[in-house]
């Protein structure tokens, strides 16, 4: 009798802890830990917090993730694509003080309005600032990052010209700006019509503006993705 409640006792024990197993968090990788806190910190704008960590990822050898290898995530590709793109806002914050930038408001968003409603967002690349955000990107498995340039403006254009009525009812909101976000938004484009819906995304937003603490207002993100014509869009 003994014997066999010890039996039991040591089974019960046995797949508990095989229960707790199935439970339990992977463990965290290099990759997730160094790569994707340094591609957080660089969504954040701490340029400086995310270069050192990836520099300590590259220290450590550049480990890919065996789960994001296993789920045909290319995370070498999107550490060759991080870099460049880190190497890039850096190149640009050096001549930062220098780039246009809009000191009212109310310009700079008849401008804005008036060069994509043109379908020619030329204009608008100046205003572009560094580690520009991608304000429709797809949440997915492998959380790859997006790192639009000034290149993307123009289809953003072409997609909203073919409906007019997206910038024929513009939405500005104003968002109160946060001593301690480095991100500084402080207007964010939307629109009333129905006809805007990247990926199915009702009420996405169209294009962002920063506000530096001297005023300085530039384009912070704009819509990257998802930009097939909204007309399929919207089927």
């Amino acid at each position: 009798m003994l014997r066999r409640l010890w039996i039991a006792i040591l089974l019960s024990g046995l797949a508990a802890g095989a229960a707790a197993s199935k439970t339990r968090p992977p463990p965290s990788s290099s990759f997730r830990k160094y790569f994707w806190g340094a591609r957080r910190a660089f969504e954040e704008r701490n340029f400086t917090r995310a270069r050192r960590l990836f520099q300590t990822y590259q220290r450590l050898g550049s480990p890919p993730d065996k789960l994001l290898a296993q789920a045909g995530c290319d995370t070498a590709a999107e550490t060759r694509r991080f870099a460049a793109a880190l190497r890039a806002a850096r190149g640009c914050l050096k001549g930062r003080p220098r780039r246009a930038h809009w000191t009212d408001g109310d310009q700079a968003k008849v401008a804005i309005l008036s060069a994509l409603g043109s379908g020619d967002a030329s204009a608008l690349a100046p205003y572009l600032d560094c580690a520009p955000v991608d304000l429709t990107q797809q949440e997915i498995f492998c959380q790859t990052g997006a790192y639009p340039d000034a290149a993307g403006l123009p289809r953003l254009a072409a997609a909203l010209r073919e409906k007019p009525g997206i910038l024929e009812q513009p939405n500005w909101r104003e968002f109160p700006l946060r001593p301690d976000d480095a991100r500084r938004l402080r207007w964010i484009l939307y629109t009333y019509s129905e006809d805007w819906k990247p990926c199915g995304m009702p009420g996405a937003p169209i294009l962002s503006l920063r506000q530096d603490p001297d005023g300085a207002l530039r384009i912070a993100g704009f819509a990257a993705s998802c930009l097939e014509s909204p007309r399929s869009s919207g089927r």
